[in-house]
């Protein structure tokens, strides 16, 4: 039995892959290999979608190493059911996890054909749409959204991860460049042997940069980490006193990538060794330049925006204001 997981990078089309996959079923079938999803609700059903995933990766190592077999088990009981030699994984968030399941991941190396995917991008291109997905539409660290020089330092121990990985399994992970020129769903086919039609479009559009600036602002009034649907639900809190105030400093903030380069330096030894261990070129590459700052035309777009907010949340204000008089009243009443 092989086992195939794609484990990322983020932001290297997983998500347009993923639903690639899921489209072509037919094709996966005929090629003896069976798409499992991304969640491992196949193991037990607690640990299904996003939040049972966490209580995947908070298990003791002893637990892991039964889920290991239970995995195990699930794909030898699909192989018989459905005559599939393969099973597949694609979930990204493996990528960063390596180490708390490092012996999960050997103990299958040992008992199955095991092989590990992973597309890798040069960091100056990576780095503006990985901060943009998790330092501001998810906001993943406790406190005020982080520039975008400190957020990418963190980032960058993505690269390490990927290191990480080689070190643990050696030849059973592959490794593939992904850059501008890169169709994942195309290159993920070839490394499967099967030919994957794309999805119609990418599952993922680039926000415009006021909605990116905005929800930069909501998420530096929460301390702790919040998600995407909490701007999308338009919950306000006051605004920490070290949020930048002008629109110029907010863009300051998020769209600075002058320190790229500093970076890309302060991680050489990593960034040397995949480049020589794969035979790729991860630092050859320009940042791309921020996005214009055209403050007449970002102030029309966002005062739009903003009027529709307030308006919203000034109905929604009066609603409440409504009720609670209606509740003192019955309240004096009694």
């Amino acid at each position: 039995m092989k086992l195939i997981f794609h484990v990322g990078m983020g932001k290297t089309g997983s998500t347009t892959l993923q639903a690639a996959l899921a489209q072509n079923k037919a094709s996966l079938a005929a090629a003896r290999i069976h798409y499992q999803g991304q969640w491992m609700g196949l193991i037990r059903p607690e640990f299904d979608l996003f939040a049972g995933f966490q209580s995947f990766l908070r298990q003791p190592p002893e637990g892991l190493k039964i889920a290991a077999q239970e995995l195990l088990d699930h794909a030898a009981k699909v192989s018989d059911e459905t005559g599939a030699q393969t099973i597949l994984i694609s979930n990204e968030q493996y990528l960063e996890n390596i180490p708390a399941l490092s012996e999960f991941f050997t103990l299958l190396a040992r008992q199955a054909d095991l092989q590990i995917i992973i597309f890798v991008r040069p960091p100056a291109t990576w780095l503006p749409s990985a901060y943009t997905q998790w330092g501001v539409t998810h906001k993943t660290n406790l406190g005020p959204v982080m520039p975008f020089g400190l957020m990418a330092r963190q980032l960058m121990k993505q690269y390490d991860h990927v290191q990480q990985w080689r070190q643990l399994l050696g030849a059973r992970v592959t490794v593939r460049l992904y850059d501008e020129n890169t169709d994942a769903v195309e290159e993920f086919g070839h490394l499967i042997g099967v030919d994957l039609v794309s999805a119609s479009q990418r599952k993922q559009v680039r926000p415009p940069v006021s909605e990116t600036l905005m929800r930069a602002a909501y998420n530096n009034s929460h301390h702790q980490m919040v998600l995407p649907q909490a701007f999308n639900n338009m919950m306000r809190k006051s605004v920490p006193p070290q949020t930048p105030a002008t629109l110029t400093a907010k863009f300051n903030t998020v769209f600075n990538y002058s320190e790229i380069p500093t970076i890309l330096e302060e991680n050489a030894e990593t960034l040397n060794y995949l480049e020589s261990e794969f035979g790729m070129n991860l630092t050859g590459r320009p940042a791309p330049a921020p996005p214009p700052f055209d403050l007449s035309s970002l102030t029309d777009e966002m005062a739009g925006r903003m009027l529709d907010l307030l308006c919203s949340q000034a109905r929604q204000i009066a609603d409440l204001t409504a009720r609670l008089d209606r509740l003192e009243n019955t309240s004096v009443q009694k």
